[in-house]
């Protein structure tokens, strides 16, 4: 069951996958004399590429001993990279609370001294292995030590990253995965289920209780949500990050406040509005119901009900 004619060394040692090379190519379009921009890429977004150098995972930090999993995987562990896949990661976070099916992603779940790991993804129809190997990118303008460039965890695990390479690698390169995207899509390779895509402007004026309901059945119905903003730069002035996406872990009704449970994948970054996380409004009380996170700088926020419908899209 390998992917696309990927072969292993025989007999088997230290893999470096060639079909995916830790070289240039793997990163974005080259030909050898510099970098392609192609749609949705410009020449502009390819300064930053040439800081990009590749090496073996036990290379990274000083001393830092990597696994696959160290803990259970939790949303809370993802810290977004340099490049533009929150969509990507928005819908691997939320996987993460159904373990019985996220972990049936990974072929191995523990580190293989041979640094090869085979990755489930869900591709025209039908579940293929991707291979991959331990070659990460890092940033080498970091002179003291290095550190993964893209997707990583608050641990010294790398699930988040093995499956990130897998979605980079059968999109091309890095580059492509990094231009934007939506979340069905990598619902899409990551569960083969249903998607559904929600137009959240066509319930405002006097249709919010109806939003409200249907993501309330939702959730009781252990659906993934995940919401994305506009392109609108003055979210910012509100603590939040145009044309990206949030995974919405909950929601909640207490008396007559409504509040939506939002995490970035960026792990920082947080709405500053009504109901945030540092307002004054909230009570032990109140905090034991919204299951309060105890790391508040986690990239974790709530905020009301109607602000949701007013600043995210779909």
């Amino acid at each position: 069951k390998i992917y696309n004619k990927q072969n292993m060394p025989k007999p088997l040692s230290l893999f470096n996958d060639q079909t995916f090379p830790p070289k240039k190519v793997s990163l974005c379009p080259f030909t050898g004399e510099g970098w392609n921009a192609f749609k949705d890429l410009f020449e502009e977004d390819m300064e930053e590429w040439d800081n990009y150098k590749w090496c073996k995972i036990d290379e990274l930090g000083e001393s830092i001993n990597y696994d696959i999993f160290t803990v259970k995987a939790n949303v809370d562990n993802i810290k977004q990279g340099d490049i533009n896949d929150c969509y990507f990661l928005s819908a691997v976070g939320a996987l993460c609370d159904y373990p019985d099916f996220f972990y049936r992603l990974f072929q191995v779940k523990e580190k293989t001294k041979e640094g090869a790991y085979g990755v489930y993804l869900y591709l025209n129809g039908k579940w293929k292995l991707v291979l991959v190997d331990d070659n990460f990118p890092y940033a080498a303008k970091y002179k003291i030590f290095k550190q993964l460039s893209f997707s990583s965890t608050v641990r010294n695990e790398i699930w988040i990253s093995l499956l990130e390479k897998a979605w980079a690698k059968v999109n091309g390169c890095y580059v492509k995965i990094g231009c934007g995207g939506y979340t069905y899509e990598a619902f899409d390779v990551l569960t083969e289920a249903y998607t559904e895509k929600v137009n959240i402007r066509e319930y405002i004026l006097n249709k919010e209780e109806e939003l409200w309901m249907k993501m309330d059945n939702g959730f009781q119905s252990h659906y993934i949500l995940t919401a994305e903003t506009p392109n609108n730069e003055e979210l910012a002035n509100f603590g939040l990050c145009p044309n990206h996406i949030y995974f919405v872990m909950n929601i909640y009704k207490i008396g007559d406040i409504k509040l939506v449970k939002l995490r970035t994948p960026w792990g920082s970054m947080e709405y500053t509005g009504d109901w945030s996380i540092y307002d004054s409004k909230w009570t032990p009380d109140i905090k034991s119901l919204c299951q309060f996170p105890k790391d508040e700088d986690n990239g974790t926020f709530y905020m009301p009900f109607n602000d949701f419908t007013k600043y995210f899209l779909n």
